[in-house]
């Protein structure tokens, strides 16, 4: 009798109803998502690729779990219990939810970064927004991993790519500069499209700097794709056919955008391209979720709305400019200014 009563007491609490519900609906999914990407930030999902199975020993050492191998066992428990892992007769783990199993098959990397950016960031700005609001204060963009970020970015590659492959095809350019190059993969790209095209990858985190280098002498491609390290504001006395901001402008407060586009029409030959890509304010939770990531950061200016964009390139000098939605509906938009002149 004494159990029924406890029982009934724990149904009846005023708070029940709705923690029940949150447990129901949200709890498990977000366990799920969150232990997922601390499997992705470990870099154990290629390990767990194929059906492989691993046990704690084999978990510990490639984690490098030196300091605390205690929490390695109770941290695969818990896959098991969220449904990303289940556990062999034999003691081994494996990963057991189609999502995670899709995941390891990512050769890209680019889902699991995704999930990374969300987990880590986006839900750092959800929590953080009202706090921010009263205190004034901000998070540091600097502090987030460059790596990270410079293959989530690319989760709107092929319609980058469409983009690259239309103005390469239109301008025939000689000489490609790659802002913010990131893991040069759309640098790449171009300079496929036109095998004589030399191009130039800028990036101001060394770290994506050096990755490239090593990428590009991997491919063979170093004698036309080279990398840079710097900012491209203190890029001077140089020309290219085509610059191109990928997913970038929102990186700069909106104060600095307008010098930012009339600093990139100063590195084009007369009759060039400036090439911007990126995502604007709509209705995509991910995409409002980062617009208010932004918005926390310590640059506080959100995604750009296209007419805004619009206007930036109009008051840095530019006449003749396209916009373009490279898929309807989408969140990612297209410009493309010209130089006023002739190409020589």
């Amino acid at each position: 009798m004494g159990v029924l009563k406890n029982l009934m007491d724990m149904v009846r609490a005023s708070w029940m109803p709705g923690l029940a519900a949150v447990q129901a609906r949200l709890m498990g999914p977000y366990y799920k998502a969150v232990f997922l990407a601390s499997i992705a930030r470990s870099d154990l999902l290629g390990a767990f690729a194929g059906n492989r199975a691993l046990g704690v020993d084999d978990v510990a050492l490639r984690i490098g779990a030196g300091s605390r191998p205690d929490l390695v066992a109770p941290w695969l428990e818990l896959g098991v219990s969220t449904g990303v892992l289940r556990r062999d007769p034999s003691g081994r783990f494996r990963l057991r939810s189609v999502e995670a199993r899709l995941l390891a098959r990512d050769a890209s990397g680019i889902g699991p970064a995704g999930l990374l950016e969300v987990v880590l960031y986006h839900c750092e700005a959800i929590l953080a927004a009202p706090r921010l609001a009263s205190s004034g204060a901000a998070l540091r963009l600097g502090e987030q991993g460059p790596a990270i970020i410079a293959r989530s970015t690319r989760l709107v590659e092929p319609l980058v790519k469409a983009t690259v492959r239309q103005l390469v095809q239109q301008a025939r350019p000689r000489t490609w500069l790659e802002v913010g190059a990131g893991d040069g993969e759309y640098a790449l790209y171009a300079q496929k499209q036109e095998p004589n095209l030399q191009v130039t990858c800028l990036e101001i985190e060394e770290e994506l700097v050096e990755q490239m280098r090593d990428k590009f002498l991997q491919r063979g491609v170093s004698g036309n794709v080279t990398v840079e390290h710097g900012d491209v504001r203190e890029l001077k006395g140089r020309r290219f056919d085509v610059v191109t901001l990928h997913n970038l402008i929102y990186y700069f407060s909106r104060g600095e955008r307008v010098e930012l586009l009339r600093h990139c029409a100063e590195l084009l030959e007369s009759g060039g391209t400036l090439l911007l890509t990126t995502s604007v304010p709509g209705r995509v939770t991910a995409v409002s979720a980062l617009d208010l990531w932004f918005r926390c950061s310590d640059g506080r200016s959100g995604l750009p709305h296209e007419e805004e964009i619009f206007c930036a390139f109009r008051e840095a000098g530019f006449t003749q400019i396209t916009r373009t939605k490279p898929l309807p509906g989408f969140s990612l938009v297209a410009f493309m200014a010209c130089k006023e002149g002739v190409r020589g």
